[in-house]
């Protein structure tokens, strides 16, 4: 091999690991942000690892507990998989994650949600398979290899090669045999980080609990800046209709918005609406259904964490828009 191809190589490979390297650092490293209140403080170590960018971005901006309070409630509100119930089942699970690894997965001098093992089983819950002692020939290994699987078939082995087909493929090692596993990043997909971070803008669950596909429901939104109206449009055949006996075909959706000021307001706007349509005039119809909310904009804009729900299949999708 030419020393030019060996270092095209080299240089791809030193990028993979470097991308990755950056990738965990922005899944997992510990954000500046202000001293908290005991509330905030608790709601922060058990859904720092659920923010989505956006929502820690905003969380360490907020200066006061008021501004951290509405912040929290609707934080889980948004997940929340059946707000016509008094529970929050997607609350209610991640408190009873967080006493898990709080019992299980400490190391050493630190708590259970700060190690590589407690971060991925607050996203992701616990794993569908566990491999617990991987053999290796790697004489500079004192501790053990665990594997944990999400969503792969039983056809899948322990091998690393296949990490990331079918679903996701953890890695943690015991280097120094105390006990103490970190992730290994040279075994994880790139793709393993695009999936969480789409997880946690999907993190939103049936009625039942099951985590709906990320292409079930989708929608677009828009800003009319003359009218200061946000649109929201979703393509009819992803919604669901009811029948009726008269041939009328129904859909329902919900529609909040959780609105983020540049001066630290945060208020939510919420909306109700059906759509009507004839059973000859729905097959018809050729361009989305619309929803409009009247939104002025004050100083700076605002960010919109937009959560669409269709209340006939209790489905849920989730965008988030800068407007200025």
């Amino acid at each position: 091999m030419r020393r030019g191809s060996q270092n095209r190589i080299s240089n791809i490979y030193r990028c993979r690991i470097a991308l990755i390297c950056l990738l965990m650092m922005i899944q997992c490293s510990v954000y500046r942000r202000p001293v908290l209140d005991p509330e905030s403080e608790s709601f922060y170590q058990r859904a720092r690892f659920l923010f989505t960018k956006n929502e820690r971005k905003i969380f360490n901006s907020l200066n006061t507990p008021e501004l951290r309070v509405d912040f929290i409630r609707y934080f889980w509100e948004i997940r929340d998989p059946n707000p016509l119930t008094e529970e929050n089942e997607f609350k209610d699970e991640i408190d009873v994650r967080f006493e898990h690894v709080a019992i299980y997965f400490r190391e050493g001098g630190r708590p259970g949600w700060d190690t590589d093992r407690g971060r991925i089983y607050m996203i992701l819950g616990p794993p569908d398979r566990i491999d617990p002692n991987v053999y290796t020939e790697d004489p500079m290994l004192k501790g053990r290899i665990i594997h944990w699987f999400y969503g792969m078939t039983d056809s899948v082995d322990s091998d690393f090669s296949y990490a990331g087909v079918g679903g996701m493929f953890f890695r943690f090692i015991d280097k120094d045999g105390y006990g103490s596993y970190r992730l290994d990043l040279r075994a994880t997909p790139l793709r393993t980080f695009d999936l969480i971070e789409q997880l946690k803008y999907n993190h939103l669950n049936d009625a039942e609990g099951h985590s709906s596909p990320f292409d079930k429901l989708s929608f677009l939104t828009s800003y009319n800046a003359t009218n200061q109206e946000f649109k929201i449009q979703v393509e009819p055949h992803l919604l669901e209709f009811e029948e009726k006996n008269d041939g009328r075909m129904i859909a329902r959706l919900n529609l909040d918005l959780i609105i983020f000021s540049k001066d630290m307001t945060i208020k939510k706007i919420s909306r109700q609406e059906e759509f009507v349509f004839k059973k000859e005039d729905l097959l018809k119809l050729s361009g989305p259904v619309t929803m409009s909310v009247s939104l002025p904009l004050p100083r700076g804009g605002v960010t919109v964490d937009v959560v669409l729900t269709d209340m006939n299949a209790n489905i849920k999708a989730r965008n988030v828009r800068d407007v200025k």
